[in-house]
């Protein structure tokens, strides 16, 4: 948790995007992605999110055991 607030910024919200998913209630993570830049979404729910891939190109959706696939744990 200490590494993830060393590199955590704050994103103002202003709910542009809150039609764009399917499911209304997962909207509050799109916007935030979307305006940091995010290189990913990691998510279970993949589904809600396909319409905001299309639209955001430049952020994947990934699964999280797709996630791990690609970026596996370092011990």
């Amino acid at each position: 948790m200490d590494a993830l607030l060393q590199v955590f910024r704050w994103v103002g919200l202003y709910y542009l995007w809150h039609l764009i998913l399917a499911d209304e209630v997962d909207s509050h993570l799109l916007e935030p992605a979307v305006a940091r830049g995010a290189q990913a979404i990691i998510t279970h729910n993949v589904r809600c999110f396909q319409r905001a891939e299309r639209l955001f190109p430049q952020t994947q959706l990934l699964t999280p055991e797709r996630f791990l696939e690609i970026y596996p744990c370092k011990r």
